[in-house]
Order: structure tokens, then sequence, then C-alpha cells
């Protein structure tokens, strides 16, 4: 009868090493389908959810960086580009349409020469005054308004749940939607997750928010017009 010989340490350090990796992946599976989408919603992926029969063009859209929406080119100046850097969060919002009111407004306030260096001060100010002009201020009119989430009806808010808490599982989740003219959201996708199981809490509890919806004026004269928007919405866990 053959000897048998005891697994070295190399080997059963790699075994255990699997096993972990294996229950890790099968943990992680399970608190990921631990939380449903909402009625009339459906998941396009882990991370994508989209609302069924809602119209979601450009729902998943790569909002990042201006380059990456593709608002600047290779005709733009250094201090328009510089000054479009200083608004992506506004950009993310809508981009074509703030682009056209960044155009109307910004450029003209910013449409001077510099000087090569230190030109940042100079061009902030003017940038500060394009800003209180598209977003309005106590004593004049907006010309340009973003989503915000509306109290009522309530959301599902997502709720920490004390096993994760326990284990230590913490960090911010931030969910980007796409919110149509109505003010409901029909896509959420995570863009900065934590953890399977929070993610979808918190996609969950914005895909059941109602929004007040973005709204830019028609022209001249006034008269506003909702349309479609992007908003970002974090929430920490810790």
């Amino acid at each position: 009868m053959p000897r048998q010989t005891a697994p070295s340490s190399r080997t059963l350090l790699l075994t255990l090493a699997a096993f972990v990796a294996v229950a890790a992946t099968m943990l992680a599976a399970c608190e990921g389908s631990g939380v449903q989408t909402p009625a009339g919603w459906e998941a396009v992926s882990e991370s994508r959810w989209i609302r069924t029969g809602a119209d979601t063009t450009g729902a998943f859209r790569d909002l990042s960086s201006v380059e990456a929406m593709g608002v600047v080119d290779s005709t733009d100046s250094d201090v328009i580009r510089y000054a479009k850097e200083q608004m992506l969060y506004l950009y993310r919002t809508s981009p074509e349409v703030v682009d056209s009111v960044f155009t109307a407004v910004a450029v003209p306030m910013l449409d001077r020469s510099y000087p090569s260096e230190g030109f940042r001060e100079e061009v902030d100010a003017a940038l500060n005054e394009a800003k209180i002009a598209i977003l309005g201020s106590r004593q004049n009119q907006a010309i340009y308004r973003q989503t915000t989430p509306l109290p009522e009806p309530a959301p599902e808010r997502a709720v920490y749940p004390d096993s994760l808490k326990a284990r230590g599982v913490s960090g911010q989740v931030v969910v980007q939607a796409l919110v149509s003219a109505e003010g409901q959201p029909v896509a959420v996708e995570v863009i900065e997750s934590v953890n399977p199981t929070l993610d979808a809490l918190v996609m969950r509890q914005v895909a059941t928010t109602t929004f007040n919806p973005a709204w830019v004026v028609n022209g001249p004269r006034g008269g506003g017009q909702a349309i479609p928007n992007y908003t970002r919405i974090p929430i920490p866990f810790e």
C-alpha cells in the first residue's frame, strides 16, 4: 500500500485562500440579490436599473469630465476650457443645455484678453457673475434650474443594515440618475460603489424619489420649459 504524505503548508494555504475567495464571492452575490428593484423597474446589471417602458436614451452617459461629455474641443481657448471645468458640476446635469446657456451668457463675460499667467483670478470673478446670471439670485430670475428631490411622496429610505455595520462595511455610495421632464427618475446607476447591498438600497431610494424637474427659459422674453436632467446623489453609511 503506497505511503500517504500530509499536504504541505503551502498547499494548505493555497486551498484556504481559494476557499475564502469563493466564500467572499458567494457572500457578495447573496448580498447583491437581497434588494429587489421597485415595481415598474428592471435591472440592466447589478449597478444599473431602468424604469420599464420609459425613454432611457442616454441613461448611462459618461459625465466624468467635460471632455467625456463632448462640450470642449480644439477651438476652445484655455480660458473657456478652464471656465467649463470649473462648472463641471453644472455641466453634469444637462451637458448640451448648460453649454448653450454658457455660450450665451458666460462666453461674452469671458471673451477678452487675459494674461498668460495668473489669469484665473480674473476669470473666476467673471465666472462667478456668469453663474449668478445662469442660476439666478434673490435679485434676478434664473435662466437654468437644476433638478431637486421633493420630500413628498416619501421615497424608500436606504436603511443601514446592522449586519453590515457590525462588519465595518462603510463608505459613501454615489448614484447618478436620469430624471424625466415630469420629475420621475427613469434610470439609476451606481458610479461610486461600497457594497452590493448598500448600492442597491441607495438605487432603490433614488428610484422611488420624485423630483422637481430641471427647467430652462425658452428665450429672452422668459417662459420656462421642463427638461430631462441628470443628478448625482451621495448617501453616506458611517
